[in-house]
């Protein structure tokens, strides 16, 4: 899981010149996303 977040987080700051709200956004739906993978 872990692997699969540096990878995503990479990928955001490389391919994105969005504004850090909206990367900082993504990484929070991202995140959410993880945990309830994770509970399940």
């Amino acid at each position: 899981m872990i692997d699969i977040l540096i990878t995503f987080i990479l990928r955001t700051v490389q391919l994105s010149r969005k504004t850090n709200t909206e990367i900082v956004s993504q990484f929070g739906s991202f995140l959410c996303f993880g945990i309830q993978v994770e509970k399940h």
